[in-house]
């Protein structure tokens, strides 16, 4: 549970509030305005993770509704630049593989597990959108936050790691420097998925198909570049 004060949020002259979340709680999320005796009553930090005392405090002292709706909006932003920021990471990397595809990757000897050009746009184009979507999840959590801030740039690393296998791989013609970027780039999910496991268990289920595709890239990757 954490508290940030908010002063004058609103209209002028209205009391201080307190934004408090409560995340992760029993796969419970609260996250609104309260007024400050809401915090008062939490005697020790014990009753943060009191069930029964936080709904008696919820039902005690409502949030305001008018609050709860700027937060609706600004998760909603949150939401939107999440997953824009993650499919920008596909759109650079687009602009050193479409021109490859017809070309120089056409005339590699691939494995018979290799899937057809087509498959690829729609796959990743998904996968980056849940990579945006578990971004939000841990990035509404709080920026206060040191571990939010902590995960989210592991997860800012592995994006960059994602851009930059398709610069080695189809920008170079460099299969073999691919394997060995795509290993740190497998790491660095495995990291993003723990970091973000620590704050939100559903962000971090939402990586898995992300991190079970790279590994299955990374098998392709290895064929490619010993057939080849």
């Amino acid at each position: 549970i954490f508290f940030e004060k908010c002063s004058k949020v609103g209209q002028q002259g209205e009391p201080d509030r307190i934004q408090i979340g409560i995340a992760p709680f029993r796969g419970f999320f609260v996250s609104g305005f309260f007024p400050p005796e809401f915090k008062k009553e939490l005697k020790s930090q014990n009753d943060c993770g009191n069930f029964e005392i936080i709904k008696k405090l919820l039902t005690t002292f409502p949030c305001d509704k008018r609050y709860n709706g700027i937060m609706k909006v600004n998760n909603f932003f949150k939401l939107a630049i999440a997953i824009v920021v993650s499919e920008l990471a596909g759109v650079i990397g687009l602009f050193f593989t479409i021109s490859e595809i017809p070309t120089w990757y056409a005339g590699l000897v691939k494995p018979a597990l290799n899937p057809p050009a087509w498959a690829f746009g729609p796959t990743w184009t998904t996968l980056y959108a849940l990579m945006g979507i578990a971004a939000f999840l841990i990035w509404r959590m709080g920026w206060e936050r040191k571990e939010v801030k902590i995960a989210l740039r592991v997860f800012g690393m592995q994006l960059f790691l994602n851009i930059i296998w398709s610069v080695i791989f189809f920008g170079l013609h460099s299969p073999g420097g691919a394997l060995i970027e795509i290993v740190f780039l497998w790491l660095a999910i495995l990291a993003t998925i723990i970091a973000f496991y620590k704050i939100s268990r559903l962000a971090s289920w939402i990586l898995v198909p992300y991190i079970l595709w790279v590994s299955f890239a990374m098998y392709l990757n290895y064929v490619i570049w010993t057939l080849n």
